[in-house]
């Protein structure tokens, strides 16, 4: 029963970090989620690019992320990050993405209830950045790129046996951008990594070498629209004995 437009929609317990599930709000069929903070939110169930069921989509970030052409928008304000803060306003007539609209949301006596109207238009919102410039309106929209797979590289590194060494690499410092760096074998082992203070930034791995021989360590790369590692680096780690690099 709706309490001052408020309305229960699920229990609070079945729904953990990165969930999403379906619920009425009156006459409206929406989303409920829980976001990796642990906050609870509400959208809408479709995606405003092309009206694709959100219910397929997955949660990123604290972000929701559409499945079809992986559009990111944030999961209380409802506004778009991928792809304005990759193309920038200037094209966002191409892009389309307009804002999701959200609800808000309180938890209670071990239920989420949701208000049954949805919030404003985000801060930032303008619709009229959507609307094509003269002359240009037989332009095809532009999609966000398709998923070519992850460009590699291969680089040799040779160190001395009980040594750390440090791989620098290449980052936006942006929210959601981000390496995931694995050692391969057990040669070696990651003491420390984190942004570095460098111009341009730089996402810094210290590596100590505990012995003598050949390892390897795998670092991808993914922005917060890649599905898959748009990029992998690959060390070849050769450490070397102390009387053998004498």
């Amino acid at each position: 029963m709706a309490e001052k437009g408020w309305h229960r929609t699920v229990r609070s317990a079945d729904v953990q970090a990165g969930d999403i599930f379906p619920a009425n709000v009156g006459p409206r069929f929406i989303l409920v989620a829980r976001l990796q903070n642990g906050d609870a939110v509400a959208f809408a169930a479709s995606c405003p690019h092309q009206g694709t069921d959100l219910e397929t989509a997955t949660l990123w970030d604290n972000k929701i992320r559409c499945s079809r052409h992986q559009y990111i928008y944030d999961g209380c304000t409802g506004l778009n990050i991928f792809p304005t803060e990759r193309f920038g306003p200037d094209r966002l007539w191409k892009t389309k993405p307009g804002y999701l609209p959200t609800y808000a949301t309180e938890e209670r006596a071990g239920w989420i209830w949701v208000y049954q109207d949805p919030r404003p238009p985000p801060k930032g919102y303008d619709p009229k950045l959507e609307i094509p410039p003269e002359g240009a309106e037989r332009e095809a929209p532009l999609e966000p790129e398709e998923d070519a797979g992850p460009t590699e590289q291969v680089k040799v590194v040779r160190v001395r046996e009980g040594a750390d060494f440090e791989l620098r690499l290449p980052i936006n410092p942006l929210p959601g951008n981000e390496w995931r760096v694995e050692v391969v074998g057990d040669l070696l082992e990651i003491v420390d990594e984190g942004l570095r203070p460098t111009d341009p930034p730089k996402w810094g791995v210290k590596i100590h070498a505990h012995e003598a021989g050949e390892d390897a360590v795998e670092c991808r790369f993914r922005a917060p629209w890649d599905v898959e590692p748009s990029e992998l680096r690959r060390y070849v780690v050769h450490v070397i004995a102390g009387a053998e690099a004498d």
